[in-house]
């Protein structure tokens, strides 16, 4: 049922009411946006600590690699110059002196090299769990910023005033559904509804009976439509209806089935009865089509059922030249 709001103070509640759920929509989305440029921030800051993490391990290893190719080449240093004594050796004793003191050297610089490699192992195994549990610590936070998104993002494509889909919303479903029809192929129809004489229901009764209807119509076509059928309010009184796996012809079927249902409900408009009727045009995708041809067959279609006297559904099969 349907009810004006016949005093201009109703009015006046009614669009004060309607503007802060926009203003209170517009301080949440903010809100989140916020939140996400914190988030990005703090992801930012992370990854340059983890870049820096990174930075320092490749140093250690590049000064553990060098450190080892020092060592290789002094090694074969004392080893040639050890060759060199032995063949210049006058006795065994200085020969043997000059090995011990060679050995000396060599095992200094193992031992050094050897005791580095632990340290370095451990200051880059500790730079590495750091990180790591800050990744960690970024996942759940990543997870609550998605769904937030997400929530945010669906209350975006609502229409306040019915509660289906708005324009972007259509705009959203109306690609994806074009694009897995492309993919696909199959049928794919589209479907253009405006209530008749709109304009004069609100000149009549009021801004507010108007909103009240367009919202009750909404719902009632909703009661009718299937699952995978994708109703949308595109602007004003007019609606559009995307219909998967429906060719034109069934769609025509669907779409009388609406208009009967909406043209047989009781609405009252200021306690009064009052009978209240839509017009719908009805396209289908075809070859070399995009979304913009099949609206604006669909529309035109729209346009010729208002013209035949409104209250009846037409096919680009019924416009001229098709």
């Amino acid at each position: 049922t349907v009810e004006a709001l016949a005093r201009p103070e109703d009015l006046r509640t009614c669009a004060a009411g309607l503007s802060a759920l926009v203003l209170r929509m517009r301080d949440e989305l903010q809100a989140e946006l916020n939140r996400l440029g914190e988030f990005l921030r703090g992801t930012a800051r992370r990854l340059q600590e983890f870049e820096q993490a990174m930075l320092r391990s490749r140093e250690s290893y590049a000064d553990s690699a060098a450190d080892a190719l020092q060592l290789s080449d002094a090694v074969g240093g004392d080893l040639e110059e050890l060759r060199v004594s032995a063949r210049e050796a006058q006795s065994l004793d200085d020969l043997k002196t000059m090995i011990e003191d060679r050995l000396e050297v060599v095992d200094h610089g193992l031992k050094q090299f050897v005791a580095t490699q632990p340290r370095r192992a451990h200051e880059a195994g500790e730079a590495l769990e750091r990180m790591t549990g800050r990744l960690k610590d970024l996942a759940p936070q990543a997870m609550h910023l998605r769904e937030d998104l997400e929530v945010q993002h669906a209350r975006v494509l609502i229409d306040p005033l019915t509660g289906i889909l708005n324009r972007a919303g259509y705009t959203e479903m109306v690609t994806k559904h074009f694009a897995r029809w492309k993919r696909y192929g199959g049928a794919l129809s589209l479907a253009v509804i405006d209530l008749d004489l709109f304009k004069e229901i609100n000149d009549r009764y009021g801004h507010a009976a108007g909103d009240k209807l367009l919202a009750t119509v909404a719902s009632k076509l909703k009661e009718v439509i299937r699952e995978s059928d994708v109703l949308c309010r595109y602007g004003g009184e007019e609606f559009v209806l995307l219909l998967p796996e429906t060719s034109v012809n069934d769609a025509r079927t669907m779409l009388e089935k609406l208009r009967r249902h909406i043209e047989d409900c009781p609405f009252l408009l200021k306690d009064s009865p009052a009978r209240v009727t839509m017009s719908c045009g009805v396209g289908q995708f075809r070859a070399n089509d995009n979304v913009d041809s099949v609206f604006e067959r669909a529309d035109r279609a729209m346009y010729t059922a208002k013209q035949g006297g409104r209250n009846q559904v037409k096919t680009e099969s019924d416009l001229d030249g098709s």
